[in-house]
């Protein structure tokens, strides 16, 4: 009876780590066949405009709208038009 156990509990983790290896391959394989997609991380690198600095941006594929966090904002007028 122990024996019968001991293989079965080996079996279960032969076919897990099977699955788990397989998966891995495949997902990456599949990431490979596409070269629209592109990978990126939860936060990077982000240029604004043409600007001469970086700035951390966290992404969000399932958010609808996004946002930007601004601190020390100052406020001006261009032609008469309040920006910020």
């Amino acid at each position: 009876m122990k024996t019968q156990i001991r293989i079965i509990k080996s079996a279960n983790a032969a076919w897990l780590i099977f699955f788990f290896a397989s998966s891995i391959l495949f997902s990456n394989n599949l990431w490979a066949k596409d070269p629209a997609r592109v990978i990126a991380g939860w936060v990077e690198k982000v240029r604004i405009d043409n600007q001469d600095f970086d700035v951390k941006a966290k992404l969000d594929t399932g958010a609808r709208t996004s946002s930007i966090n601004a601190r020390n904002i100052q406020s001006f007028k261009i032609n008469g038009a309040r920006w910020v």
